[in-house]
């Protein structure tokens, strides 16, 4: 096919092109019910994740090949897609465009080390490893080598983080020659920077450190050769500001070098972007801020140099531009993908062609191609992950209620399509963190849960991200107590509504999500007929003197002023440490792990085991040993939905 850009859906892959047709349009329908396949759900995407190179001459993406993610090249002349990696036993992970011609990447060995770093030519020759993957098993001292920035100065090299020869969370940067593998030490960590950030040259500027009594510090230097400077400090609670990225590339800088942008609370509840002036010190005037949400990304133009809008989770994705091609590219793509989100990924430096991807709550992602061409908008399709026909899907509706303190809690619920949305059976969805947030968008875990018939409730409890500092804090040492009874006011709002059966209530949650789980089954054991527990810690002041015993000193740190000291709170950690009431369990419950895990460990679920053994519990036991935090292989992920399937038959109407 020619290069022209043409308005015409243009699909790479003919198999696809069925269910790209099928996202024209998102009317519901009445559908009869029926069972979707885990696998439509679970199974791994065959296309995605792309990038363009930095001559635009090119596409990459990852895709599938033997079972496992690997590499393509799309040459945008002939359109002719290429495999360039031949990774049978590790999926690649993430990847990136070193110079026009060579892309470096890592692989997924699933919490049994580090990924290593290797590096392969656009057309498939010189391939090499970098770094070479530090595997290890049990309790260890996690090693890393992560790709920071390119290094403008030289096309041979890029910047990594690494902690050879440093301390576990505190790293180095090194230049990395991505043909040879030679690392040469370019910043030496002076004591506990965490994060190293870049400005628009690749020079390295800006470092945050952080210390074990939470106080954050940051440390500028004008230039390479300048000596570091301290030019702010944090306790730990406090209104402070955060340097924030631009989509695309990693800088924080303004592109004169004069400021850098920041997400800030000072003076306010909810973070607002603002441009701190580096020469002064001081913060500017808000750029942009949100009574309700907080605001914590930024779009720069590297080619216009300058800031053009921002972007941030409401109770839907928002982007804002100050920009008026920009904002004149968005509403273009909103007539063509109406009612979804549509995010610029990527771009050539020019700013002529985009890559976009398109989602909503019941399309999972659709990658475009849009090319400036003339005054006149070029689009074609490159890929859909899409495997479900939308209207099988639920929608998801963004909700709000006041907590029995009167805070207001923020969440989602998602009703089954092919049932009326009244007295249903329910399950509850507490998210991982807990210091994330639940946002809108397509979900997988979601979409089978609704499709097997249950509303399915996300609440974003104190202690969740994104709805300012007051929320957020509200969560400190409160993970027995609060945050639960967020979760139970949640419960309660929804049966009041109607949408819940008071005698169908279930709980599954991933991670804090599956502490939240234990939580609740052993404090509310009369709300829930069933419970899964997925990855979930239960013995708190185990966890958290584990963190200690793996040199993770900042964590700990950070723990014990979130969760409990066990030094002085060791009474609060008992009270909001599941193990000690499960004697109070009168659902069944499922619990799944992998023996790999090193957030939360192996003998957390063996010791929820045994407990439950001694007090003659019921329960189902999914335990892989090459599995991690969360299911990542495809098959295992297959085995974890189809013998939930089967655990939640009889909860099912």
């Amino acid at each position: 096919m020619a290069g022209s850009f043409r308005a015409e859906a243009l699909v790479f892959f003919k198999k696809r092109l069925a269910s790209i047709l099928l996202l024209v349009g998102l009317l519901l329908s009445s559908v009869v019910a029926q069972d979707i396949p885990v696998e439509q759900f679970f199974s791994d995407r065959e296309l995605f994740q792309f990038r363009i190179s930095p001559n635009g001459k090119m596409l990459s993406a990852k895709g599938l090949w033997n079972g496992k993610m690997n590499l393509f090249v799309i040459d945008l002349e002939t359109r002719q897609p290429r495999r360039v990696t031949t990774q049978k036993k590790h999926s690649v992970q993430s990847y990136f465009w070193a110079n026009d011609d060579r892309i470096v990447f890592d692989l997924n060995y699933k919490d049994k080390g580090t990924q290593g770093l290797f590096a392969v030519n656009a057309d498939g020759s010189g391939f090499s490893t970098l770094v070479k993957p530090f595997l290890a098993s049990g309790n260890f001292r996690h090693r890393y080598n992560l790709a920071l920035d390119r290094f403008e100065r030289s096309d041979e090299e890029i910047l990594v983080l690494s902690n050879d020869g440093s301390l576990a969370e505190f790293p180095n940067v090194y230049r990395l020659n991505v043909y040879t593998g030679k690392k040469t030490l370019f910043v030496d960590n002076p004591g506990n920077i965490r994060s190293w950030y870049t400005d628009w040259n690749g020079d390295v500027r800006l470092g945050r450190a952080e210390s074990e009594e939470g106080l954050i510090r940051y440390y500028l230097r004008e230039s390479p050769q300048s000596e570091w400077k301290e030019i702010a400090s944090f306790s730990f609670g406090e209104p402070k500001w955060t340097p924030v990225t631009s989509k695309g590339n990693n800088s924080v800088f303004s592109h004169d070098g004069k400021s850098i942008y920041v997400s800030s609370d000072i003076g306010r509840n909810t973070a607002g972007i603002f441009a701190y002036d580096i020469v002064r010190n001081q913060l500017g005037e808000l750029i942009y801020g949100d009574d309700t949400y907080d605001v914590d990304s930024i779009i720069q133009s590297n080619h216009r140099k300058s800031l053009i809008g921002i972007s941030y989770d409401a109770e839907k994705p928002r982007e804002v531009y100050f920009d008026e091609e920009r904002a004149s590219l968005q509403t273009f793509l909103g007539a063509k993908f109406p009612e979804m989100v549509n995010v610029i990924v990527r771009s050539n430096f020019e700013e002529t062609f985009f890559v976009v991807a398109s989602y909503s709550d019941r399309v999972d992602v659709i990658y475009s191609l849009v090319k400036i061409e003339e005054g006149s908008l070029g689009f074609e399709i490159l890929s859909s992950v899409q495997k479900v026909d939308p209207k099988k899907l639920s929608p998801v509706m963004p909700i709000a209620f006041d907590a029995r303190d009167g805070l207001r809690i923020h969440g989602y619920l998602t009703l089954p399509v092919h049932k009326e949305p009244k007295n249903l059976p329910m399950i509850v969805h507490p998210h991982g963190g807990p210091w994330a947030r639940d946002s809108w968008g397509f979900n997988p875990e979601l979409q089978y849960l609704a499709n097997r018939g249950f509303a399915v409730l996300q609440l974003n409890f104190r202690g969740s991200e994104g709805y300012g500092r007051k929320h957020l804090r509200a969560g400190d040492k409160t993970w027995g107590t609060d945050m639960q009874t967020d979760i139970v006011d949640g419960v309660n709002w929804a049966i009041n509504e109607g949408y819940a059966d008071p005698d169908r209530i279930g709980i599954f949650g991933s991670s804090y999500g599956g502490y939240a789980t234990m939580a609740q089954l052993a404090y509310y054991p009369e709300l829930y007929k069933f419970g899964i527990c997925n990855v979930g810690p239960i013995d708190l002041p185990a966890l958290i003197k584990w963190r200690k015993q793996i040199k993770q000193d900042a964590t700990y740190a950070y723990y014990t002023r979130t969760i409990g000291d066990p030094k002085t709170e060791g009474d609060l950690l008992e009270a909001h440490s599941p193990i000690n009431f499960l004697q109070n369990l009168q659902a069944p419950l499922m619990i799944i792990h992998g023996t790999l895990d090193y957030r939360v460990p192996i003998d957390q679920a063996t010791k929820l085991r045994r407990r439950l053994d001694q007090l003659g519990k019921e329960y189902v036991w999914l335990v892989k040993r090459d599995e991690g935090h969360g299911f990542g292989k495809e098959v295992s992920k297959f085995e974890q939905y189809s013998e939930m399937d089967k655990f939640l038959a009889p909860f099912r109407d």
